[in-house]
């Protein structure tokens, strides 16, 4: 957090000390300074620092326009106002380029904010078969397939998550939920304590294994 306000500060005495003509020196230090308001969670102060960079002129930051557009779409969707308004700079980087991955898998977190399960399969799947296939990928998949119904393709991703890091705590609950509405119960604990074991400040992880153990007819230990 200390590091995130330091580089707030750099970034803001760079917009203010920059000469007026130095319009590369804006749009770079606006878009630094858009991604440290992000990391803080102020998403309209970032979104305003994206906007401005996107007016003056994109191509001068890093990574150009297109990752001005993604993260403004990025910080958009954080207030139901201007969520059609990200849906439609989604669709415009990937209008000019089919293969943006990463248009994909945020476009498919905004959808599983609207609970739109289909859609964000849809989203993450196509990002997935381009390599981005990491465990959180696959953990998102998987939440689409439980969501949707589908446990046994929902069971299978939670598990290729857990072969890609077998530290990833929520593929453990994840899976455990699964296996807890398949009636695996042995399994779902075995996968809810290792959950807690890798992140114990999850309360989720504790009630979902305290609720099993009320089916199971036996007390948490």
């Amino acid at each position: 957090e200390g590091q995130a306000a330091g580089a707030q500060i750099a970034f803001d005495r760079a917009l203010t000390d920059r000469r007026p003509d130095d319009l590369a020196c804006e749009v770079c230090a606006r878009y630094e300074l858009g991604k440290v308001l992000v990391m803080q969670g102020k998403h309209v102060e970032a979104a305003h620092h994206f906007e401005a960079a996107i007016s003056r002129d994109g191509q001068h930051s890093a990574g150009g326009e297109q990752q001005l557009k993604l993260q403004l779409a990025w910080c958009l969707g954080f207030t139901p106002e201007h969520i059609e308004r990200a849906h439609k700079l989604y669709a415009s980087v990937l209008d000019d380029d089919p293969f943006c991955a990463a248009a994909f898998l945020d476009r498919g977190k905004l959808f599983i904010r609207a609970h739109d399960w289909e859609r964000a399969l849809g989203d993450f799947s196509h990002a997935s078969a381009m390599g981005k296939a990491d465990a959180n990928v696959c953990n998102d998949i998987g939440v689409c397939h439980f969501e949707l119904g589908q446990a046994e393709q929902a069971l299978a991703k939670f598990s290729q998550a857990l072969t890609k890091n077998d530290k990833h705590a929520p593929s453990y609950s994840n899976r455990a939920n699964c296996y807890k509405g398949l009636r695996k119960y042995t399994e779902a604990e075995s996968d809810y304590t290792k959950a807690i074991e890798i992140d114990n400040r999850n309360p989720k992880a504790f009630l979902s294994r305290a609720q099993l153990y009320e089916l199971m007819g036996q007390p948490e230990t």
